[in-house]
């Protein structure tokens, strides 16, 4: 009886200890769990390792190595390694990645910081990197590098170094006036704390629920005169309207206003261009209640945003017969001149390939969007995309053609490129527009008191004006003034084609020569006394 007293009594205390350890274990998880989704996950993984050192004999220890591998798996998932590499494609973003990969190869780990690498002492780039946004990841995972600000200020340097000795005052004034450029690039990187807070925004009326959805926005449309009314509402993609007259739910434009909200989620912090593009009319760009712009011209404010949730509000009031309005909220991208393209296609497109142009003035669609339809075709493809107007590019290539570079270019802020891009493709963006939209020449051409009026083929001007960027011949093209879908190419252009158009113009030539050398009527001349 005394030995069975003392085992119940064992027992007893060896299950208070289990319980009082399987307590203790989770407590530890969940203030790793807490850490880890605070971001502090160096503290976290403490907490995990702790937890299969000392409470290994616990059912929380089997419980805390299952929720570990999913945090480490879902912290994965949050990097677009090869997303990464596509962005990192300009020279100095390549020089970078190569010495970081380099400290990996000598040390068996990715650096610290972007000052623990070789390079960082050398004059010309030790600015530059500092510019770098750079993040070592977890667990070997590899590392964020954003170097989109330091190539500007890189190539900008590199530009002004190669003029020759007898331009010295020249190059220093030049050298003197990046400086200025690439402080006030710093500079105009601003943070949400450098804006004020609104005092109420539409949505106090327009969305009393607070409907917000967790990808793209709703969209709130309203007449200017009756603002507490909302016509109309629509779940939509992208921050944009585009219609005239009153072809939208019969609301005159110069009376159109729209109240747009929507969630912007970004996987860590970076730098976001916010690019306001819009013609008679006044807006508002809030995120997470502070003004980032308002005001009626167009615009691009550079903004550091932190990771995770923000939200997004846009208010418009068109003041015109035509609305033409649209915001965006995309990775900055250096501007390229037609130099900088021609040398950016030597580095990385190897071998031949053809050019197929795309000329337009605006897409026709109420978001802005055209739909590129890329034809079947077997060789290697550089797709240049032009317009005046900010164009939503939308790439359909059901027959996986070998597209190696996609530039583009518009007069107005904000044109991108979404849709089927292998990220091999190379995405340039040139700060002037190529070539016209213009193919055909005017079949009647008139002559009047000396005036010539005739319109030559766009083509041959953009057949020159591609020469610029590359020494490849256009083979296709595409020009419309406006539409939501084409088709590319639409027209073939080989040498019997241009051969043609050299034809009908070498006519119109001799048609204006003809015309201007014909006598201009007079006061003097133009009533014949002899009649």
């Amino acid at each position: 009886m005394y030995i069975k007293s003392i085992i119940l009594i064992i027992l007893i205390i060896f299950s208070t200890g289990c319980e009082d350890a399987e307590q203790e274990a989770r407590l530890l998880l969940n203030k790793a769990i807490k850490n880890w989704n605070s971001d502090n996950i160096k503290m976290a993984e403490k907490k995990f390792e702790r937890i299969e050192a000392e409470y290994m004999h616990t059912m929380t220890a089997t419980l805390a190595i299952k929720e570990r591998a999913i945090l480490k798996k879902e912290y994965l998932t949050q990097f677009e390694l090869e997303k990464e590499k596509q962005d990192n494609s300009g020279k100095f973003s390549k020089l970078v990645v190569l010495n970081v990969n380099r400290y990996f190869n000598k040390n068996s780990n990715y650096p610290d910081s972007l000052l623990k690498l070789e390079i960082y002492n050398k004059k010309e780039i030790k600015k530059p990197l500092s510019m770098c946004i750079y993040n070592k990841y977890l667990f070997g995972y590899g590392y964020l590098l954003d170097c989109t600000e330091a190539e500007i200020v890189f190539n900008n340097r590199r530009r002004y170094s190669t003029f020759s000795s007898e331009r010295k005052n020249e190059r220093k004034a030049s050298l003197s006036n990046n400086r200025k450029n690439k402080n006030s690039l710093k500079i105009n990187i601003k943070e949400l704390g450098e804006f004020p807070l609104a005092n109420k925004t539409w949505g106090k009326i327009l969305n009393p629920l607070d409907d917000i959805p967790k990808s793209g926005y709703i969209a709130h449309y309203i007449n200017t005169n009756y603002p507490n009314k909302v016509i109309s509402k629509e779940f939509v993609s992208e921050l944009s309207i585009q219609y005239n007259y009153n072809k939208f739910h019969n609301i005159k434009s110069e009376d159109f206003g729209a109240y747009w909200v929507g969630t912007l989620t970004l996987k860590r912090t970076e730098v976001r261009a916010i690019t306001i593009n819009q013609s008679r009319a006044k807006s508002r760009v809030m995120i997470d209640g502070h003004i980032v712009y308002e005001g009626g011209s167009k615009k691009t404010i550079l903004l550091k945003l932190k990771r995770g949730k923000h939200k997004v509000e846009v208010e418009l009031m068109n003041n015109w017969f035509t609305t033409n309005f649209s915001v965006s909220l995309s990775k900055p991208v250096e501007a390229l001149t037609f130099n900088n393209i021609k040398n950016r296609l030597l580095d990385n497109v190897l071998g031949d390939y053809e050019i197929n142009y795309v000329g337009m003035y605006e897409s026709s669609s109420r978001d802005s969007t055209v739909i590129v339809n890329i034809e079947q075709n077997s060789k290697k493809v550089v797709l240049i995309l032009s317009s005046y107007a900010a164009i939503k590019w939308y790439i359909s290539n059901p027959y996986q053609v070998n597209i190696s570079a996609i530039i583009y270019a518009s007069y107005d802020p904000g044109s991108n490129i979404t849709g089927d891009i292998s990220k091999n493709s190379l995405l340039l963006k040139s700060a002037s527009r190529i070539g016209s939209y213009k193919s055909r020449s005017d079949n009647k051409c008139s002559c009047r008191s000396g005036y010539f009026k005739c319109e030559k083929s766009g083509i041959l001007l953009t057949k020159k004006a591609l020469k610029k960027i590359s020494d490849y011949e256009m083979t296709g093209f595409t020009g419309v003034y406006s539409d939501k879908s084409i088709r590319v190419p639409q027209t073939k252009v080989n040498l019997k084609f241009i051969s043609e158009l050299e034809s009908i113009n070498s006519n119109i030539d001799r048609q204006r020569k003809a015309c201007l050398s014909k006598e201009t009527a007079t006061f003097e001349n133009l009533i014949d006394d002899n009649k």
